[in-house]
């Protein structure tokens, strides 16, 4: 994997975060990396929860990130965001992976909403690692949230006893 294939995610800029460049195959590219991110909650690229910085990450982010993905992505069953009923009881839950910085600490995270504009947010996994990389990929009403494009590193998404929980 090639590090010039590596680019700068630019968006808007309110302020600058830094988080670690990784490829989607899990390998550290870049000790650390400047992504400008607009931190306007009305933006639709990234909002504020908090003093946290959201940012939802889709396809062509990913692929702006680590070019060498692409056409791995084009052909992959692997997406960014969902719409599953995770309890399986009729009631249909919205999932978007992407990454954050919170007080200087960065990484990737999974919310949870019961609507698909995210209004109504019912759980936010984070992963403090400073990677950016993640997607997820679901079966029927499984999902499992992976952490690079070609390994096992995954976690899956489960619904038990009226909480979400990661196994």
């Amino acid at each position: 994997m090639s590090i010039n294939l590596i680019k700068t995610l630019i968006f808007t800029s309110v302020f600058t975060i830094d988080i670690s460049i990784a490829s989607a195959s899990g390998t550290s590219l870049l000790p650390q990396n400047r992504v400008n991110i607009n931190c306007d909650p009305g933006s639709n690229q990234a909002f504020m929860i908090k003093s946290v910085c959201y940012s939802f990450l889709t396809k062509e982010a990913a692929k702006k990130l680590d070019f060498s993905i692409s056409s791995e992505l084009e052909t992959s069953s692997f997406v960014f965001e969902a719409k599953v009923d995770l309890g399986k009881n009729k009631t249909m839950e919205y999932l978007r992976v992407g990454y954050f910085s919170d007080a200087g600490k960065n990484g990737r995270f999974l919310m949870i909403a019961s609507d698909q504009e995210f209004k109504n947010v019912l759980k936010i996994f984070h992963r403090y690692d400073g990677d950016v990389f993640s997607a997820l990929s679901v079966k029927e009403s499984a999902v499992s949230w992976y952490f690079c494009m070609n390994c096992a590193d995954k976690e899956d998404v489960v619904f038990s006893n009226g909480s979400f929980f990661l196994e």
